[in-house]
Protein backbone atom coordinates (compact mmCIF):
# COMPACT_ATOMS: atom_id res chain seq x y z
CA UNK A 1 0.00 0.00 0.00
CA UNK A 2 1.82 3.43 -1.38
CA UNK A 3 0.68 6.91 0.09
CA UNK A 4 1.01 10.53 -1.45
CA UNK A 5 0.01 12.80 1.26
CA UNK A 6 0.58 15.62 -0.85
CA UNK A 7 -1.65 16.41 -3.72
CA UNK A 8 -2.45 20.21 -3.90
CA UNK A 9 -5.60 21.66 -4.80
CA UNK A 10 -4.96 25.84 -5.30
CA UNK A 11 -8.97 27.28 -6.36
CA UNK A 12 -9.34 30.26 -8.32
CA UNK A 13 -12.19 31.88 -6.11
CA UNK A 14 -14.59 32.02 -3.15
CA UNK A 15 -17.96 32.82 -3.49
CA UNK A 16 -20.46 33.43 -1.23
CA UNK A 17 -24.24 33.24 -1.43
CA UNK A 18 -27.80 33.05 0.43
CA UNK A 19 -28.20 30.49 2.87
CA UNK A 20 -26.22 30.79 6.29
CA UNK A 21 -26.35 33.40 9.09
CA UNK A 22 -24.07 35.70 9.88
CA UNK A 23 -23.33 37.70 13.00
CA UNK A 24 -25.15 41.36 13.88
CA UNK A 25 -23.52 44.76 14.51
CA UNK A 26 -26.24 47.13 14.29
CA UNK A 27 -29.71 47.34 16.26
CA UNK A 28 -32.83 48.99 14.79
CA UNK A 29 -33.91 52.60 16.73
CA UNK A 30 -36.28 50.79 19.23
CA UNK A 31 -33.06 48.47 20.64
CA UNK A 32 -34.38 45.98 18.53
CA UNK A 33 -31.97 43.35 16.92
CA UNK A 34 -32.46 43.73 13.05
CA UNK A 35 -33.12 40.80 11.32
CA UNK A 36 -30.09 38.38 10.33
CA UNK A 37 -29.64 38.11 6.55
CA UNK A 38 -28.62 34.67 5.60
CA UNK A 39 -25.80 34.15 3.61
CA UNK A 40 -23.98 30.89 2.39
CA UNK A 41 -20.57 30.09 0.59
CA UNK A 42 -21.35 29.21 -3.21
CA UNK A 43 -19.16 25.88 -4.46
CA UNK A 44 -15.45 27.44 -4.98
CA UNK A 45 -14.29 24.89 -6.89
CA UNK A 46 -15.47 25.14 -10.64
CA UNK A 47 -16.68 21.95 -12.61
CA UNK A 48 -13.68 22.16 -14.92
CA UNK A 49 -11.32 22.62 -11.57
CA UNK A 50 -13.52 18.98 -10.28
CA UNK A 51 -12.63 17.31 -13.28
CA UNK A 52 -8.94 18.34 -13.27
CA UNK A 53 -8.76 16.93 -9.61
CA UNK A 54 -10.64 13.84 -10.55
CA UNK A 55 -8.72 13.17 -13.17
CA UNK A 56 -5.31 13.61 -11.05
CA UNK A 57 -6.61 11.09 -8.92
CA UNK A 58 -6.96 8.41 -11.80
CA UNK A 59 -3.25 9.56 -12.52
CA UNK A 60 -2.19 8.45 -8.89
CA UNK A 61 -4.81 5.10 -8.90
CA UNK A 62 -3.06 4.15 -11.74
CA UNK A 63 0.67 4.31 -10.97
CA UNK A 64 -0.44 2.32 -7.69
CA UNK A 65 -1.36 4.72 -5.05
CA UNK A 66 -3.96 3.75 -2.62
CA UNK A 67 -4.25 6.42 -0.01
CA UNK A 68 -3.90 10.32 -1.15
CA UNK A 69 -4.21 13.25 0.18
CA UNK A 70 -5.52 16.38 -1.07
CA UNK A 71 -3.69 19.40 0.45
CA UNK A 72 -5.87 22.90 1.60
CA UNK A 73 -2.75 25.56 1.40
CA UNK A 74 -3.33 28.90 4.30
CA UNK A 75 -0.80 31.65 4.89
CA UNK A 76 0.51 33.09 8.02
CA UNK A 77 -2.50 32.46 9.99
CA UNK A 78 -5.92 29.99 10.10
CA UNK A 79 -8.98 31.21 9.82
CA UNK A 80 -12.28 29.39 10.18
CA UNK A 81 -14.42 32.22 9.27
CA UNK A 82 -12.70 33.14 5.57
CA UNK A 83 -10.60 29.92 5.44
CA UNK A 84 -13.11 27.25 4.50
CA UNK A 85 -13.16 23.46 3.48
CA UNK A 86 -13.13 23.09 0.29
CA UNK A 87 -11.71 19.84 0.13
CA UNK A 88 -15.40 18.64 1.57
CA UNK A 89 -16.57 19.72 -1.79
CA UNK A 90 -14.96 16.47 -4.00
CA UNK A 91 -16.65 12.98 -3.10
CA UNK A 92 -14.85 9.67 -1.68
CA UNK A 93 -14.31 7.38 -4.29
CA UNK A 94 -14.16 3.68 -3.97
CA UNK A 95 -11.09 1.62 -4.48
CA UNK A 96 -8.96 4.18 -3.18
CA UNK A 97 -9.11 6.87 0.37
CA UNK A 98 -9.07 10.37 0.19
CA UNK A 99 -7.99 12.32 2.68
CA UNK A 100 -8.53 16.06 3.81
CA UNK A 101 -4.83 18.34 4.40
CA UNK A 102 -4.46 21.44 5.71
CA UNK A 103 -1.18 23.08 5.40
CA UNK A 104 -0.44 26.05 7.35
CA UNK A 105 2.75 28.28 5.54
CA UNK A 106 4.09 30.07 8.84
CA UNK A 107 6.13 33.62 8.11
CA UNK A 108 6.90 36.06 10.89
CA UNK A 109 3.55 37.08 11.50
CA UNK A 110 2.94 33.38 12.43
CA UNK A 111 4.90 33.75 14.79
CA UNK A 112 2.20 36.32 17.21
CA UNK A 113 0.07 32.73 16.11
CA UNK A 114 -1.23 31.40 13.60
CA UNK A 115 -4.61 29.80 14.38
CA UNK A 116 -3.99 26.36 15.68
CA UNK A 117 -6.20 27.02 19.04
CA UNK A 118 -8.78 25.02 21.39
CA UNK A 119 -11.18 27.72 19.90
CA UNK A 120 -10.38 26.41 16.50
CA UNK A 121 -10.46 22.98 17.01
CA UNK A 122 -14.24 22.14 15.99
CA UNK A 123 -13.05 23.48 12.41
CA UNK A 124 -10.06 22.03 12.29
CA UNK A 125 -11.57 18.49 12.72
CA UNK A 126 -12.97 18.51 9.23
CA UNK A 127 -9.24 18.05 7.83
CA UNK A 128 -7.76 14.68 8.53
CA UNK A 129 -4.44 15.84 8.68
CA UNK A 130 -2.52 18.93 9.75
CA UNK A 131 0.88 20.19 8.52
CA UNK A 132 2.98 22.85 8.97
CA UNK A 133 5.39 25.04 6.69
CA UNK A 134 7.54 26.72 9.10
CA UNK A 135 9.95 29.41 6.93
CA UNK A 136 11.98 30.98 10.54
CA UNK A 137 14.03 29.43 13.42
CA UNK A 138 11.12 30.69 15.80
CA UNK A 139 8.30 28.58 13.64
CA UNK A 140 10.33 25.47 13.47
CA UNK A 141 11.30 25.40 17.06
CA UNK A 142 7.02 26.12 17.63
CA UNK A 143 6.43 23.36 15.20
CA UNK A 144 8.74 20.90 16.59
CA UNK A 145 8.47 21.24 20.22
CA UNK A 146 4.84 22.71 20.65
CA UNK A 147 2.33 21.59 17.78
CA UNK A 148 3.86 17.87 17.60
CA UNK A 149 2.54 17.17 21.14
CA UNK A 150 -0.85 14.48 20.93
CA UNK A 151 -3.72 17.08 21.36
CA UNK A 152 -6.77 17.78 19.26
CA UNK A 153 -4.72 20.52 17.11
CA UNK A 154 -1.44 18.28 16.72
CA UNK A 155 0.60 18.92 13.42
CA UNK A 156 1.87 15.86 12.29
CA UNK A 157 3.75 16.72 9.21
CA UNK A 158 6.27 19.26 8.96
CA UNK A 159 6.55 20.19 5.27
CA UNK A 160 9.81 22.24 3.97
CA UNK A 161 10.04 24.53 1.23
CA UNK A 162 13.49 23.36 -0.02
CA UNK A 163 13.49 25.47 -3.68
CA UNK A 164 12.99 28.58 -3.04
CA UNK A 165 16.15 29.34 -1.54
CA UNK A 166 19.40 28.14 -2.03
CA UNK A 167 19.96 27.16 1.93
CA UNK A 168 17.43 26.45 4.39
CA UNK A 169 16.73 29.87 6.42
CA UNK A 170 17.27 28.39 9.65
CA UNK A 171 19.82 25.43 10.91
CA UNK A 172 18.17 21.62 11.73
CA UNK A 173 19.03 20.95 15.51
CA UNK A 174 19.05 17.41 15.91
CA UNK A 175 17.24 18.10 19.33
CA UNK A 176 14.30 19.64 17.81
CA UNK A 177 14.42 16.87 14.99
CA UNK A 178 14.56 13.77 17.62
CA UNK A 179 11.91 15.50 19.78
CA UNK A 180 9.97 16.11 16.80
CA UNK A 181 9.84 12.63 15.46
CA UNK A 182 9.69 10.79 18.97
CA UNK A 183 6.19 12.42 19.15
CA UNK A 184 5.11 10.86 15.95
CA UNK A 185 5.89 14.39 13.40
CA UNK A 186 7.66 13.69 9.96
CA UNK A 187 9.57 15.82 7.88
CA UNK A 188 8.23 15.95 4.66
CA UNK A 189 10.36 16.39 1.40
CA UNK A 190 8.24 17.06 -1.94
CA UNK A 191 9.57 16.10 -5.13
CA UNK A 192 7.59 17.72 -7.57
CA UNK A 193 10.04 20.51 -8.49
CA UNK A 194 13.10 18.26 -8.63
CA UNK A 195 11.26 16.13 -11.91
CA UNK A 196 9.10 19.80 -12.69
CA UNK A 197 8.91 19.46 -16.73
CA UNK A 198 10.20 22.82 -17.80
CA UNK A 199 11.08 24.19 -14.27
CA UNK A 200 13.64 26.37 -13.18
CA UNK A 201 17.18 25.12 -13.04
CA UNK A 202 18.08 26.99 -10.08
CA UNK A 203 14.89 25.66 -7.97
CA UNK A 204 15.91 22.54 -9.00
CA UNK A 205 19.68 23.30 -7.76
CA UNK A 206 18.18 24.19 -4.82
CA UNK A 207 16.23 21.38 -3.94
CA UNK A 208 18.96 18.94 -4.25
CA UNK A 209 21.22 20.55 -1.85
CA UNK A 210 18.18 21.24 0.68
CA UNK A 211 17.05 17.82 0.48
CA UNK A 212 20.69 16.07 0.75
CA UNK A 213 20.31 18.40 3.81
CA UNK A 214 17.20 17.39 5.46
CA UNK A 215 18.42 13.79 4.73
CA UNK A 216 21.81 14.42 6.46
CA UNK A 217 20.04 16.32 9.77
CA UNK A 218 17.82 13.22 10.23
CA UNK A 219 19.52 10.29 9.13
CA UNK A 220 17.13 9.47 6.87
CA UNK A 221 14.37 8.32 9.88
CA UNK A 222 11.19 9.97 10.18
CA UNK A 223 11.09 11.39 6.41
CA UNK A 224 7.93 11.29 4.20
CA UNK A 225 7.96 11.59 0.96
CA UNK A 226 5.46 13.25 -1.05
CA UNK A 227 4.50 14.33 -4.42
CA UNK A 228 3.36 17.85 -3.83
CA UNK A 229 3.28 19.00 -7.93
CA UNK A 230 1.07 18.84 -10.53
CA UNK A 231 0.38 16.83 -13.67
CA UNK A 232 3.59 15.43 -14.83
CA UNK A 233 5.61 16.14 -11.79
CA UNK A 234 3.73 12.91 -10.44
CA UNK A 235 6.20 9.71 -10.24
CA UNK A 236 5.33 6.47 -9.51
CA UNK A 237 5.95 4.72 -6.04
CA UNK A 238 9.22 2.73 -7.20
CA UNK A 239 10.81 6.22 -9.06
CA UNK A 240 10.57 7.78 -5.78
CA UNK A 241 12.15 5.36 -3.38
CA UNK A 242 14.68 5.09 -6.41
CA UNK A 243 14.92 9.31 -5.93
CA UNK A 244 15.30 8.77 -2.40
CA UNK A 245 18.17 6.50 -2.39
CA UNK A 246 20.39 9.18 -4.35
CA UNK A 247 19.88 11.53 -1.67
CA UNK A 248 21.58 9.21 0.72
CA UNK A 249 18.20 7.91 2.20
CA UNK A 250 19.09 3.51 2.36
CA UNK A 251 16.67 1.28 0.42
CA UNK A 252 15.08 0.09 3.71
CA UNK A 253 14.17 3.88 4.27
CA UNK A 254 13.35 5.24 1.27
CA UNK A 255 10.36 2.35 1.10
CA UNK A 256 9.08 3.36 4.60
CA UNK A 257 8.70 6.60 3.67
CA UNK A 258 6.23 5.62 1.32
CA UNK A 259 4.88 2.71 2.90
CA UNK A 260 5.09 2.67 6.45
CA UNK A 261 6.11 5.83 7.89
CA UNK A 262 3.37 7.70 6.12
CA UNK A 263 0.35 4.83 7.16
CA UNK A 264 1.77 5.38 10.95
CA UNK A 265 1.33 9.47 9.98
CA UNK A 266 -2.43 8.93 9.44
CA UNK A 267 -2.97 5.94 11.84
CA UNK A 268 -1.41 8.97 14.48
CA UNK A 269 -3.69 12.27 12.62
CA UNK A 270 -6.77 10.18 13.56
CA UNK A 271 -5.67 10.54 17.16
CA UNK A 272 -6.63 14.38 17.24
CA UNK A 273 -10.28 13.07 17.45
CA UNK A 274 -10.11 10.97 20.50
CA UNK A 275 -9.38 11.36 24.37
CA UNK A 276 -5.51 12.35 24.90
CA UNK A 277 -4.82 10.37 21.54
CA UNK A 278 -5.41 6.86 22.67
CA UNK A 279 -6.87 4.46 20.03
CA UNK A 280 -7.04 1.76 22.12
CA UNK A 281 -9.38 0.16 24.53
CA UNK A 282 -8.12 -1.53 28.10
CA UNK A 283 -9.20 -5.43 28.58
CA UNK A 284 -10.14 -7.20 31.49
CA UNK A 285 -7.79 -10.27 32.50
CA UNK A 286 -10.11 -12.53 33.92
CA UNK A 287 -8.23 -14.76 37.31
CA UNK A 288 -7.38 -18.30 37.04
CA UNK A 289 -9.35 -21.15 37.73
CA UNK A 290 -7.81 -22.10 41.10
CA UNK A 291 -7.87 -18.31 42.74
CA UNK A 292 -11.44 -18.37 40.95
CA UNK A 293 -12.50 -21.13 42.91
CA UNK A 294 -10.69 -20.54 46.39
CA UNK A 295 -12.61 -16.93 46.61
CA UNK A 296 -15.82 -18.54 45.54
CA UNK A 297 -15.44 -21.06 48.49
CA UNK A 298 -15.18 -17.92 50.90
CA UNK A 299 -17.72 -16.37 52.69
CA UNK A 300 -19.54 -13.55 50.82
CA UNK A 301 -17.53 -10.79 51.67
CA UNK A 302 -15.56 -9.30 49.34
CA UNK A 303 -12.17 -10.98 48.50
CA UNK A 304 -9.27 -8.88 49.70
CA UNK A 305 -5.92 -9.33 48.25
CA UNK A 306 -4.42 -11.38 51.52
CA UNK A 307 -7.16 -13.92 50.55
CA UNK A 308 -6.20 -14.06 46.62
CA UNK A 309 -1.75 -14.05 48.06
CA UNK A 310 -2.83 -17.43 50.60
CA UNK A 311 -4.61 -19.17 47.86
CA UNK A 312 -1.61 -19.29 45.11
CA UNK A 313 0.52 -20.11 48.25
CA UNK A 314 -1.43 -23.22 49.51
CA UNK A 315 -1.56 -24.19 45.82
CA UNK A 316 1.96 -24.05 45.64
CA UNK A 317 2.50 -26.11 48.67
CA UNK A 318 0.29 -28.31 47.24
CA UNK A 319 2.17 -28.85 44.30
CA UNK A 320 5.27 -28.96 45.95
CA UNK A 321 4.44 -31.88 48.61
CA UNK A 322 2.57 -34.14 45.75
CA UNK A 323 5.47 -33.73 43.11
CA UNK A 324 7.95 -36.93 43.25
CA UNK A 325 6.29 -38.84 46.34
CA UNK A 326 5.14 -42.43 46.69
CA UNK A 327 1.88 -43.06 47.36
CA UNK A 328 1.09 -43.70 50.69
CA UNK A 329 -1.69 -44.63 53.36
CA UNK A 330 -0.46 -42.23 56.01
CA UNK A 331 -0.85 -38.31 55.70
CA UNK A 332 1.99 -36.15 55.77
CA UNK A 333 2.68 -32.58 56.96
CA UNK A 334 4.97 -29.85 56.56
CA UNK A 335 7.15 -28.25 58.50
CA UNK A 336 9.06 -25.34 57.63
CA UNK A 337 12.69 -24.23 58.76
CA UNK A 338 14.07 -21.19 60.05
CA UNK A 339 15.87 -20.80 56.34
CA UNK A 340 12.69 -21.42 54.43
CA UNK A 341 13.62 -25.55 53.83
CA UNK A 342 10.50 -27.82 53.58
CA UNK A 343 10.92 -31.62 55.86
CA UNK A 344 8.19 -33.91 55.78
CA UNK A 345 7.73 -36.19 58.82
CA UNK A 346 4.93 -38.87 59.10
CA UNK A 347 2.57 -38.89 61.65
CA UNK A 348 2.44 -42.62 62.42
CA UNK A 349 6.28 -42.66 63.64
CA UNK A 350 7.18 -41.95 67.36
CA UNK A 351 7.52 -38.66 68.24
CA UNK A 352 10.82 -36.96 68.58
CA UNK A 353 12.63 -38.15 71.82
CA UNK A 354 13.38 -35.97 74.47
CA UNK A 355 17.30 -34.71 75.06
CA UNK A 356 19.31 -37.78 76.88
CA UNK A 357 21.83 -35.32 78.62
CA UNK A 358 22.15 -35.62 81.84
CA UNK A 359 20.59 -32.44 83.92
CA UNK A 360 22.89 -29.94 85.19
CA UNK A 361 23.95 -30.52 89.20
CA UNK A 362 22.81 -27.22 91.06
CA UNK A 363 25.43 -25.75 93.48
CA UNK A 364 24.45 -26.43 96.76
CA UNK A 365 24.83 -23.25 98.45
CA UNK A 366 27.41 -23.87 101.73
CA UNK A 367 25.97 -21.57 104.65
CA UNK A 368 28.82 -19.48 106.24
CA UNK A 369 29.73 -20.58 109.57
Amino acid sequence: MYFDLNVPVVPQKIGIKQGSEQPLKKKSKLGEKSPRVAHARDPILSPSERKSIETRIDDLINLGYSVIALNQTVTSKYDPMSDHNYLAEIPDRSGVTLLRRLTIELDERSENGFGLTNNNSSALSTYDIISLRPSTAANLSSACLSHSVASPITAHIISLDLSSQSRLPFFLKRSLINTAIKNGAAFEICYGPAVAVGGDEINRRNWWANAREVVRATSGKGVLLSGGGEGCEVRGPKDVINLATILGMKQDQALHAVTTLAKSVTIRAQTRKTYRAVLSEPTLVQPTSSVHGFITATSGDQPSVSKVNEADELAAIGQTTTEGLPSQDATTTTIAAEHGTKKRRHLDEDPIPPSTSPPKSKKKRKNKE
